[in-house]
């Protein structure tokens, strides 16, 4: 496919003019980030403070402008700004901090479904759901984002943001459990023909089959072991006010221990083409290089796309993803 890219202000439509764009999604993060480069002065004051439409291989991604960066030299100007997805108007500085405590009996879903009211975002929940009484969980001086980066931490969780259809999904940070890859089918595959790049980095660290996860006054304590496993190895204990039930107990618990252990992280470079979309972070990678096949999980995913002073457009994404060895 040819490449292509476009940048308009959502507002409006207006088109900007842009020659650089960088962006990066992580877990356990609730907005990507990025840095985008202007054509002009005009483009970059027509940006800033606005939401953009950004179009890239036929791909949408909508951000919000923020903090321009100028920089001047003789016969070379350049006008840039770090942007954020679009979930960051949930944030600092476009909503202020908020406490909260759930003064009547709730579910999981219900108090994210608090912390989403009145903000045009709707949840998507993935979890397992389950109560939390009265008075047991609260939280002081947060924005609705990162209250419910918090609330989605608690249980193992992370946030899988649409920004076209402002839609917040809460999903597990493990899709499949480091040391099940095999036996499960991956979201999307890369084999040699479409991989550029790819870099290995192992991390050694101890490995857990047991931890001990328990909530506060109104909590649950409970034993979370990996199953098939003699239950020694111990990972630190686990407390937490959403602890309330055994089904929250159980997702985190798994959580910590598919975190443990040895990892290989791979960096891979890899096309933004028609049948390769961006590979979204928490998704389950299959992999075929050279003499090898794997499957990982996605930790981050970097979109960068580029036109050169001769017009000539280069787009890429480049994924980490994580495996036990």
């Amino acid at each position: 496919m040819q490449p292509s890219i476009s940048c308009s202000r959502l507002s409006d439509d207006l088109k900007i003019l842009i020659n650089n764009i960088t962006c990066t999604w992580q877990r356990g993060q609730f907005a990507a980030t990025g840095n985008i480069k202007f054509c002009s002065r005009i483009d970059m004051e027509r940006a800033i403070g606005q939401q953009l439409k950004l179009v890239i291989n036929g791909y949408e991604f909508i951000m919000i402008c923020e903090q321009p960066s100028t920089s001047n030299r003789f016969a070379n100007n350049s006008y840039s700004a770090s942007i954020r997805s679009r979930f960051a108007e949930l944030a600092a500085p476009y909503q202020r901090e908020r406490n909260y405590v759930n003064t009547v009996d709730k579910t999981l879903a219900g108090i994210m479904a608090d912390i989403l009211e009145n903000t045009g975002w709707t949840l998507d929940n993935k979890m397992i759901d389950y109560p939390i009484p009265e008075g047991a969980f609260s939280y002081r001086g947060l924005t609705p984002g990162a209250a419910l980066l918090k609330v989605a931490s608690s249980i193992g969780a992370i946030l899988d943001i649409n920004d076209t259809t402002k839609t917040v999904s809460v999903v597990p940070e493990w899709p499949v459990n480091p040391w099940s890859t095999e036996q499960a089918t991956p979201d999307v595959i890369l084999n040699d023909a479409l991989i550029l790049e790819h870099n290995t980095r192992d991390t050694i660290q101890p490995e857990h089959n047991v931890v001990f996860v328990r909530g506060e006054q109104q909590g649950v304590a409970c034993k979370i072991k990996r199953q098939g496993t003699p239950a020694t190895d111990y990972a630190r204990d686990i407390v937490d006010n959403l602890i309330t039930d055994v089904q929250a107990a159980r997702q985190r618990g798994t959580c910590e221990l598919a975190r443990s252990g040895n990892k290989r992280t791979a960096t891979i470079r890899t096309k933004l083409k028609q049948d390769l979309p961006p590979i979204r972070p928490g998704s389950l990678l299959g992999v075929r290089f050279e003499d090898e096949l794997y499957k990982a999980t996605v930790d981050s995913l970097a979109v960068s796309a580029n036109i050169s002073n001769q017009g000539a457009i280069m787009v890429n994404q480049t994924i980490q993803a994580v495996r036990n060895v």
